[in-house]
């Protein structure tokens, strides 16, 4: 009979039946600290017992004497006179009897119709303040007040970064501000606002949860029900009109797809056939056509500047105001020309499938629709008034102590607007706004138009000479910003082929996050699709050369093509825009001149790096500053915050000639990709030799500039959730399959305990082993950050539990607050403290934690790695000496604290100073989009 064993809480086992294991927690530490902590809950939750039974008793006594004060109370009204107020019980809401109630106007509580259903309020207590449910105001602006420089309102609290001029600094005069609501939010404008976009905006309308005191909704008029369905003539021409479009999307006809013209077209009540009379199928087609150029932004057929013909052969492929272009991208011959020749030693490769829109027709379509009634053009500043109470002080008092003074001195003057002079072992300003008097009011960001780019930008605007209009009369109109928020994001369309897509997508900054956040499918606009390398380049490339295309040629490649295609988009008609403007009549009626502007690019860090024509992993490889790869780990250190305060990648002519250089010897002298002149003079600053597009922006007159490398906003969903706290995660799992298979059940096992948490917020990990991170995207990697604490603690014996413990409630905290949809001053504070505090725990976690392990891949590495090393053999057609052994091991792997994502992390601070929160442009806004949507457009 096989015997059974028993385990100790050090993990040691012993056989049921010996008395060695009764010997053996007599000394146990373990065992005695697990009794002591089951005592010690047992004792707690005996106490919490006994304050329930008095907490119980005490609310009967109340009950009781509330009933005896509500029997007097009935009495006394019995003998009232006609002309006394009516009882209690018969008002929507019940009077208090004593004077340290509020008066009923003021109850926090719904109004409901039925008087029986509304909460009552006991006469001999107040109402607890956990239950008073404040409603949040709604946006609308209210009267506003000039205020001139005689009476400033607080230090300037924006952030102090070397990139912002003085001139955003300075305090204009006069100031126009908004009277604080009921929370102490205010506004403040540098000009007088033409129009508030908030005005009226119904407090139904920033709300999913249905109010009690909404109105029922109201039947919709004839004229409501014909603006609605235009260009339709009737309901049942827009019904038969909608049922095509969705099954022309869905490029197939389901049983679905069927029912549904049976019983929501057919069957409808109001669906008449006599209607269809003179509908045929060109006249029903022109319908839909028309309403694809409005939807579109595009012209009317027949109309336009990317008007494709009907008749065409072209038409059917390309409509919808899309047109089809091809790039040209120069790769080097690696041929010397002659001496006194003019020929470049170059050869042009040119790549079709560039399907792209007009920006400025999209800018223009985007200004004019109803929806931009809500769209914001003049730029403000948002601040709250601190409530003055001890909490308050006492959370500012912390704050300030977290941060260390060395690096709480700022850089910049707040009242004049100087850069101060630091000497190099000084350590710089913080990222965070500086503390200041707890009683001056504190900035708020979150949109981007009250963010310190749009305002520095407006201003910009505003200073441009003078426009004439076509008469030759000097144009009054106001002007305004257009802000450009781009996304690309390439990905396979099929998990079982080789097809992809590479679509460019713009949001406009104008609108509200509630609605450019909350519904992207109505609000972004396809710009391009980016066409992939063909698949024949090597040929052609061999076929010009006479060489083969190595690996550098073929990088350089992709960054002409992705400039190429922005060097198209960025056309004559967009510079001419950005630097005149175009007249339009916008959304609220207002005729304005309007600019265009690009504020942000997000984009996974391949495509950053593409963007921004850095090297991929070069020894500088950020795209926002010139850290290097050797410092990367410094996170939150002085140096780090020097590197990110003074050493900003900045496109100056000093890094156009570089470029210039370095294309001279590829063009003209014959010299190869990646050659050694060339190394010298680029890889310093890990730049490449192509021009980039976005240069352009940057050389015109009038003091119109553009640093395109400040356009790369943060991406929080790949630098974080699948980057950092992924690698974080996954050395995790080597650490605890060294500990053995009992560790990482036991873990999977505390993770299938946890249920779900609100609707779709934290997923139940019922039917999953969480180690093994099958099919896992970002929401799952949130979702086991907010979760593991619990479920790792004990997992691993002291020190290491402790230390690992308190690197994942930072890693949480950082997350949590880079993730907030509304900052403070206060918060960028505990945001910049948090991030001094994650990084020392993560060098910490590297240097001494991971190094008591020995760790070797997972078991998804490992087949992931054989998978690679097996499809390098059959494409190269020979195994290497190392993949002939029939090896069976792991590799060894440690923890890597020198990559990008890690650094990226102390930019959070200082970018959402500048652009607003991170929901405002995150990558997870465009990923949500399906593929079936892009079919819109007409080219896929």
């Amino acid at each position: 009979m096989q015997s059974k064993f028993i385990q100790c809480d050090c993990r040691k086992r012993f056989d049921e039946n010996s008395s060695s294991y009764r010997s053996h927690i007599r000394k146990c530490k373990s065992y005695l600290k697990a009794t002591q902590h089951t005592h010690e809950i047992a004792k707690r939750k005996a106490q919490d017992d006994k304050k329930l039974v008095e907490l119980e008793a005490k609310r009967q006594r109340l009950d009781q004497s509330e009933a005896a004060s509500q029997q007097s109370t009935h009495a006394s009204a019995t003998a009232t006179t006609s002309n006394d107020p009516p009882p209690s019980d018969s008002l929507p809401y019940a009077i208090p009897t004593t004077s340290n109630h509020p008066p009923p106007s003021s109850l926090p509580y719904f109004r409901v119709e039925n008087a029986q259903e509304q909460p009552q309020i006991s006469s001999s207590r107040r109402c607890p303040m956990i239950q008073h449910d404040v409603l949040p105001e709604g946006p609308g602006l209210g009267p506003l007040e000039i205020v001139t420089a005689a009476t400033p309102l607080a230090p300037e609290t924006s952030l102090p970064t070397s990139s912002l001029p003085s001139s955003t600094l300075s305090t204009p005069e006069p100031v126009y501000r908004s009277k604080p609501n009921s929370f102490g939010v205010f506004r403040e404008f540098r000009h007088k606002p033409h129009h508030d976009p908030d005005d009226g905006v119904p407090l139904e309308a920033l709300t999913d949860f249905p109010l009690l005191s909404s109105p029922p909704p109201s039947t919709p008029s004839a004229s409501d029900i014909q603006a609605a369905i235009h260009p339709y003539p009737n309901v049942t021409a827009w019904r038969i009109g909608s049922w095509y479009e969705e099954a022309r999307v869905e490029r197939h006809l389901s049983r679905a797809r069927f029912a549904d013209l049976v019983e929501n077209v057919l069957l409808a009540p109001d669906f008449r056939v006599e209607d269809l009379v003179g509908l045929g199928g060109k006249k029903l087609q022109d319908l839909l056509d028309s309403i694809d150029h409005e939807q579109h932004g595009t012209s009317a057929p027949g109309e336009g500047p990317f008007h494709v013909d009907s008749d065409s052969p072209a038409a059917d492929g390309v409509g919808l105001g899309w047109k089809e272009s091809k790039v040209s991208i120069k790769i080097p011959t690696g041929a010397r020309g002659a001496q006194g020749e003019e020929n470049r030693t170059e050869a042009t490769i040119e790549i079709e499938g560039l399907h792209h829109r007009c920006l400025t027709s999209i800018m223009k379509a985007a200004m004019e629709a109803p929806e931009a009634k809500s769209y914001h053009f003049e730029p403000y500043k948002v601040f709250w008034n601190r409530p003055h109470s001890d909490i308050g002080k006492e959370g500012m008092a912390k704050t300030s102590h977290s941060i260390p003074s060395s690096t709480r001195r700022s850089t910049r003057s707040a009242t004049t607007g100087t850069q101060s002079a630091s000497t190099p072992n000084e350590a710089p300003a913080s990222n965070a706004p500086k503390t200041q008097d707890p009683n001056a009011p504190e900035r708020i960001y979150e949109e981007l138009y009250t963010a310190d780019a749009w305002i520095e930008e407006h201003e910009k605007v505003l200073q441009l000479p003078p426009e004439r209009n076509e008469d030759g009369s000097t144009c009054s109109l106001p002007r305004a910003i257009a802000g450009f928020m781009l996304w690309s994001d390439a990905a396979r369309v099929s998990q079982f082929s080789q097809a992809k897509m590479w679509p460019v997508y713009s949001l406009f900054g104008n609108q509200p996050k509630r609605a450019r956040c909350g519904s992207p499918l109505s609000s972004c606009h396809h710009v391009a699709h980016i066409p992939s390398l063909p698949s024949d380049i090597n040929q052609r490339i061999l076929e010009l050369t006479g060489k083969n295309a190595n690996d550098p040629l073929l990088a350089h490649c992709r960054r002409e093509l992705m400039h190429g295609v922005w060097g198209c988009l960025l056309d004559a008609k967009f510079l001419h825009a950005y630097r005149h403007g175009i007249v339009v009549k916008c959304g609220d009626g207002i005729a304005r001149r309007i600019y265009p502007r690009i504020f942000t690019y997000s984009a996974d860090y391949p495509e950053r790096v593409l963007v921004a024509t850095i090297r991929d992993l070069g020894d500088c490889p950020c795209p926002l500053c010139l850290v290097k790869k050797r410092n990367i780990e410094m996170l939150g250190t002085a140096q780090d915050r020097i590197t990110i305060a003074q050493d900003r990648r900045v496109d100056d002519d000093e890094r156009r000639n570089k470029v210039e250089s370095a294309q001279k010897l590829l063009y003209e002298q014959g010299a190869a990709v990646g050659n050694q002149r060339g190394e010298l003079i680029l890889k310093e600053q890990s730049l490449v030799p192509t021009n980039n597009a976005f240069s352009v922006l940057n050389s015109m007159n009038h003091g119109i500039t553009f640093n395109f490398f400040n356009m790369l906003a943060v991406d929080l969903m790949h630098e974080v959730e699948l980057g950092v706290w992924k690698s974080i995660f996954i050395h995790l799992i080597r650490i605890m399959q060294s500990e053995g298979s009992g560790t990482v059940n036991e873990f999977n096992h505390r993770f299938r305990t946890i249920g779900n948490f609100g609707r779709g917020t934290i997923r139940s990990f019922v039917n999953t082993n969480v180690t093994d991170m099958k099919n896992f995207a970002a929401r799952n990697f949130e979702d086991v950050l907010q979760c593991i604490i619990p479920c790792f603690e004990g997992l691993l014996e002291e020190p290491y539990d402790t230390d690992i413990t308190r690197l994942l409630y930072l890693m949480a905290k950082w997350h949590g607050l880079a993730k907030l949809r509304l900052h403070t001053d206060s918060t960028l504070r505990i945001l910049d403290s948090t991030t001094t505090a994650l990084g020392r725990e993560i060098r910490r976690f590297s240097s001494k934690t991971c190094k008591s392990f020995k760790t070797v891949e997972t078991q998804k590495e490992y087949s992931a790695r054989k998978r690679r090393e097996t499809a390098r053999s059959s494409k190269t057609g020979q195994q290497s000496a190392a993949s002939k052994v029939a090896s069976t091991g792991r590799k060894t792997r440690t923890f890597n604290p020198n990559t990008f994502k890690i650094h990226s992390l102390g930019h959070y601070v200082e970018v959402i100073g500048r652009f607003g929160t991170t929901d405002s442009f995150s990558t997870q806004i465009v990923s949500n989009i399906s593929f079936s949507h892009l079919y819109d457009s007409g080219v896929i």
